[in-house]
């Protein structure tokens, strides 16, 4: 609530630049308010300041799991600590995308949630550790389309991952590659 005695400004003067509207905005992200962190340890986490073998530890201690990680079209997310920051998400998503055995449910071979799986996947998972579950009613008939789009995108993974592991044996690169036409 404002002081009687001030006046409330609602507009700011013309004569102030960007320049020091750019100022005005630093300075007020440097104020400290009550019960918050200083801007310079809010900035730099600790877990990320540890040694890379310790924090490496830490990853594997809070995103493995001795048990299959079952995915659905209900409980797909990503684990919290893989949204902290792009950094940690860099750091531990190789940890939790190799380290883990994943059970995707594919209910009429629905593709929906091995595509987003796969789109999340930042390192090499091997697909054949990967158990698709498409349930008793895949037989009925109706689900054609989804199986066609199933293979279709479990397929062009197969030819990604592939090429990668091509590329990492000596094989040329795309530049190089002679391109045949179909």
């Amino acid at each position: 609530m404002a002081s009687p005695g001030l006046p409330l400004i609602t507009t700011l003067p013309a004569e102030l630049s960007m320049l020091s509207l750019q100022s005005i905005r630093d300075i007020a992200l440097t104020v400290q308010r009550p019960g918050m962190a200083s801007t310079e340890s809010a900035t730099v986490s600790k877990l990320l300041a540890l040694p890379a073998e310790l924090g490496n530890a830490i990853y594997r201690y809070t995103l493995c799991d001795d048990n299959n990680i079952t995915l659905t079209r209900y409980n797909y997310k990503l684990p919290a600590l893989l949204h902290a920051c792009t950094r940690t998400r860099k750091e531990a998503s190789a940890t939790y995308d190799i380290e883990n055995t994943f059970d995707i449910d594919t209910p009429g071979f629905d593709p929906t949630v091995m595509l987003r799986f796969e789109r999340d996947a930042q390192q090499l998972v091997d697909l054949d550790d990967i158990t698709y579950y498409t349930g008793s009613d895949a037989s009925s008939g109706y689900y054609w389309d989804n199986l066609r789009r199933w293979l279709k995108a479990f397929l062009t993974a197969r030819r990604l991952v592939s090429r990668i592991v091509k590329r990492g044996r000596g094989a040329p690169t795309p530049s190089r590659q002679r391109r045949s036409r179909l």
